[in-house]
């Protein structure tokens, strides 16, 4: 999988025996309503069900196992719902970046389960989700400084806890700031 460290461009891991360049990876705290660098103390893989998901033309494997952060684009409220309750419902995932306040929406796909399949990733501490990077979004005339979010990757939020429970009732705005 992939994740956002510390000097804010995505970075793959693929296997828990290789090397990890970046010391931190970006996380949101649900405890603190924050985004925070955490240190890579631990990598985790597990082997069984996955979903091939589709966000923002970008394409990743995750546990089916897992929640993703949604907003409701109706009432901007955020949620975290197992993946695959995507396939049933027009889902659509919170898309940001720590650096930014700003967010952005993308229709959450499910394209494939692999019923036996492996994903390597950083431990998530307890009421935590990872940023797990899904590309750059297209500019628009009222977005924040070009050059600098042009460069940036945004990220969707995952997670294999159900935290919506916990976060309230919080929009999407209020997450982000």
């Amino acid at each position: 999988m992939l994740i956002l460290p510390e000097f804010g461009f995505p970075y793959l891991i693929d296997n828990v025996s290789g090397p990890v360049v970046p010391k931190f990876s970006w996380f949101y705290d649900a405890t603190v309503n924050d985004f925070l660098l955490r240190p890579i103390n631990l990598l985790e893989e597990t082997q069984g069900p996955t979903v091939r998901v589709r966000i923002n033309d970008f394409d990743f494997n995750i546990p089916v196992s897992w929640n993703i952060l949604i907003v409701d684009e109706d009432t901007k409220m955020i949620d975290t719902v197992p993946i695959t309750q995507c396939a049933a419902s027009n889902c659509l995932a919170l898309l940001m970046h720590p650096e930014m306040h700003d967010y952005y929406t993308s229709p959450v796909m499910l394209l494939d389960l692999m019923p036996r399949d492996t994903c390597t990733y950083v431990m998530i501490p307890r009421m935590h989700m990872t940023l797990h990077p899904v590309g750059q979004l297209p500019i628009s005339s009222n977005s924040l400084p070009n050059a600098k979010r042009a460069e940036l990757s945004y990220c969707c939020l995952l997670t294999p806890q159900d935290l919506g429970k916990h976060m309230g009732n919080m929009t999407a705005m209020e997450m982000i700031l």
